[in-house]
């Protein structure tokens, strides 16, 4: 998958010809004039469509304030006339007397939802709907009321309260109030109404709204008073929430809509009406949906043209850049563009925070397939790689083919670690299955090594290098698997490095040797043979241990040497042990590349008669591996009269097939079931059952890493053969060796 960014400019392009340039020069001044015509009229109908959309508005205005006025002024006289009709009729003290004066206006009058009489003290004597007997509460009592009922104690005229939704009614209504003097000059009495805001006869209902229109009336605080069109299940929200119209938008811009606001002079209130700005914009374009697409038709046109005079020259351009920047086989990116992408992420990194992971892919035993089927099927394979490892990639994602069998794969934008542990995952479900290249079905697998930027470096060199050093690790670990690299193992890959270099020099330096571990038999606890162990005491690194300088010697091929020496030191130390112990026997280890060799057999047979040792007093150690890869070899020792013996039995791929049909004598019992056999019962019948088969297979046992006494009283009355661990005897030198056996006491009780 490519990911193509401004930065494949910076890959070299070929020059356009003069011709191109002067196609390119024509057009581009006739889009600017083009532009420049048409940017013109779009500004000039902007201002054409804004202006109309102030004057529907501003008409808008006039129409609600003039009906806002004409009903509130019209309540205003009603209430007084009301009021003073209940006055004559005495209403304050015999409120029965007012009450069918009352229903009879309230008929007449469909804006009004009710009619209140109170006393100059807000005690309410007459409410319209509410029955005779029942009480009625004082305007003093509660907020709003009283606001209410104090504002119109304080002016002459009507006073108008907020919109409010009265239950009772199931209505939303307009608070109006007003309070009726004498001719002192002291209030009498304070009449009051509810305007309903829904009522057909309601003047400002008969408004034509249009679409994106809003009109409003507004009370000095901003909150709203009346608001067309009517949303009701918004109207809780909108009646309480004040309106902020700036006095600088009237007549002009708000918020990116229009806005026309006009006062209502009799009342303190005032009328705004106001476009959205979506509605604007889309009034906008449908005025200009003619010419824009009159002025797009010129552009695709003219575009079109353009490139076609361009295809050729560009397609050659393209054709080099690619040639320059991808694979030749897998047109995936190359390592020149994939450092380059790489640094990219880097910096977008840097930018926002997000990790990224550069991921190489190696596919196994590759070589094998190019050196059974030839590179033509070598290629088709590479080839299904490319395309699985594709179709693993997210939106963004890049991968690209370093060489040979190598893949990068770069993951920006990532959360955390699991993420990368999803996507490697994916990976490695990618080569599940067989893939069918020229008649061949084949199966392959892959290794992962990811390092992660910014933990693992914030350059290039340095996230390439740390990826394929966790790629390493995962070939190490036996391949199809995933590594995330890890600061140790940067030190570790240079600490492997320094270690091959010493070890090259050991032999010629003498700084290797071997050490004897005895083995003892498990009933008479007598030495009757060790196994020889190899030590390496460096005169630059000190002492190294076998667990670290063994694989080094076995990726290099040193092993081969290492093994060779061991065997020769071991069977001339075995000469001078068998002239104090005759059937003192020795056991060695004996590598993969060592029976890889052709010459093994005859070589350690040359050997033996070179220092006149018995076969039978030789024991050879293989891992169950060897066992099951080279039976034929095995035959012909075994027929030489050498001893083997399956070293760590139970921690491979143990077989009993293989078991039942392989050449050996011993079977090694490993140290992992011996440790915790005191407490583990599983380990407990885990070493029963391996003793048991070798009995009936007639093969000894040895038991490994014996370090107690309960684990040895174990194993012999399970009926091991031999002993062997730090209980009984420590590696030592031979010299060492050799002073143990001369001394009986020692020898037995060990």
């Amino acid at each position: 998958m490519e990911q193509k960014t401004e930065e494949d400019a910076e890959f070299p392009a070929a020059a356009p010809p003069s011709r191109g340039l002067q196609v390119r020069r024509i057009y581009g001044a006739t889009v600017f004039l083009m532009t420049g015509a048409f940017l013109l009229f779009a500004v000039s109908s902007w201002f054409e469509t804004r202006q109309s959309a102030l004057q529907e508005l501003a008409h808008a205005s006039r129409m609600m304030r003039d009906s806002t006025a004409a009903v509130l002024g019209h309540q205003e006289s009603m209430l007084r006339v009301l009021g003073r009709r209940l006055e004559d009729l005495g209403a304050l003290h015999a409120p029965a007397e007012g009450r069918r004066l009352m229903d009879l206006m309230l008929s007449l009058n469909e804006v009004v939802a009710g009619f209140g009489l109170a006393r100059p003290d807000g005690q309410l004597v007459l409410v319209s709907g509410i029955p005779p007997d029942r009480p009625l509460p004082n305007l003093r009592e509660q907020e709003p009321s009283r606001t209410g009922l104090m504002e119109a104690l304080d002016h002459d005229g009507m006073v108008v309260g907020r919109t409010y939704y009265f239950p009772l009614l199931e209505r939303w209504l307009i608070p109006v109030r007003i309070a009726l003097r004498d001719h002192r000059g002291d209030v009498v009495m304070v009449m009051a109404a509810g305007i309903d805001i829904d009522a057909d006869m309601a003047m400002w209902n008969s408004i034509d709204v249009k679409p994106g229109m809003e009109i409003m009336v507004l009370r000095a605080d901003g909150l709203p008073q009346l608001v067309l069109p009517a949303r009701l299940p918004e109207r809780a929200v909108t009646y309480g929430t004040p309106v902020a119209v700036g006095a600088a938008a009237r007549g002009g811009d708000d918020g990116g809509g229009l806005t026309v606001d006009m006062a209502i002079e009799r009342y303190p209130l005032r009328v705004v009406a106001r476009y959205d700005g979506a509605t604007v914009a889309m009034d906008y374009f449908r005025h200009m949906s003619v010419a824009l697409l009159l002025f797009a038709a010129a552009m695709v046109l003219g575009w079109v043209a353009f490139r076609l005079i361009r295809q050729k020259q560009q397609q050659y351009e393209d054709d080099l850049i690619r040639q320059a920047t991808h694979d030749r086989l897998t047109r995936l990116p190359n390592r020149l563009m994939l450092e380059d992408r790489l640094r990219q992420e880097i910096r977008r990194v840097q930018r926002s925070g997000c990790p990224l992971a550069v991921m190489y892919v190696d596919l196994d035993q590759f070589k094998r397939v190019n050196d059974s089927f030839g590179h033509a099927v070598g290629d088709g394979l590479l080839l299904a790689a490319a395309q699985r490892l594709s179709a693993c990639l997210r939106a963004g994602d890049t991968v690209g083919r370093l060489g040979g069998d190598e893949f990068l794969l770069l993951f920006p934008d990532l959360h955390s670690v699991a993420d990368v542990r999803v996507l490697a995952d994916r990976v490695l479900e990618a080569f599940d299955g067989r893939v069918l290249v020229e008649g061949h079905e084949l199966f392959t697998t892959a290794s992962i090594g990811v390092a992660m930027c910014p933990d693992d470096g914030t350059d290039s060199g340095t996230l390439l290098q740390n990826a394929d050093t966790a790629l390493y690790r995962a070939k190490d670990a036996g391949r199809n698997s995933v590594r995330f690299f890890r600061p140790e193992y940067s030190r570790a890959a240079t600490r492997r490095v320094v270690v091959e270099h010493a070890l090259h020099l050991a032999l010629e330096q003498e700084e290797l040797r071997v050490v004897y571990q005895p083995k003892c038999d498990a009933r008479s606890r007598r030495w009757v043979g060790a196994e020889a162990l190899l030590r390496w005491h460096s005169a630059t690194l000190g002492e190294v241990s076998p667990a670290e300088f063994i694989p080094v010697a076995e990726d290099t091929g040193l092993i081969a040497a290492l093994g060779h020496f061991v065997l020769v030191r071991a069977l001339e130390d075995l000469v001078h042990i068998q002239t104090i112990a005759p059937a003192f026997t020795m056991a060695v280890n004996v590598s993969v590349r060592q029976f890889n060799s052709p010459h093994l057999v005859t070589g350690v047979m040359e050997l033996l008669e070179e220092f006149g040792v018995a076969p039978a007093m030789l024991e050879l150690e293989v891992t169950e591996s060897i066992m099951a890869a080279t039976v034929p070899q095995l035959d012909l020792l075994r027929e030489a009269g050498l001893r083997l013996a399956i070293d760590d039995f139970g921690t491979g791929f143990s077989s009993l097939s293989y078991l039942k049909r392989l050449p050996v004598t011993t079977l090694k019992l490993d140290r992992v079931f011996v440790r915790d056999l005191e407490s583990d019962a599983a380990d407990k019948a885990l070493l029963k059952a391996m003793i048991r088969l070798a009995q009936e297979l007639d093969l000894e046992t040895v038991a490994e890493g014996v370090e107690t006494a309960g684990q040895a009283s174990f194993l012999q009355q399970q009926g091991v053969s031999q002993l062997q661990g730090y209980l009984l005897a420590r590696p030592m030198a031979v010299d060492e060796l050799l002073v143990c056996l001369e001394e009986p006491a020692a020898r037995s009780s060990r």
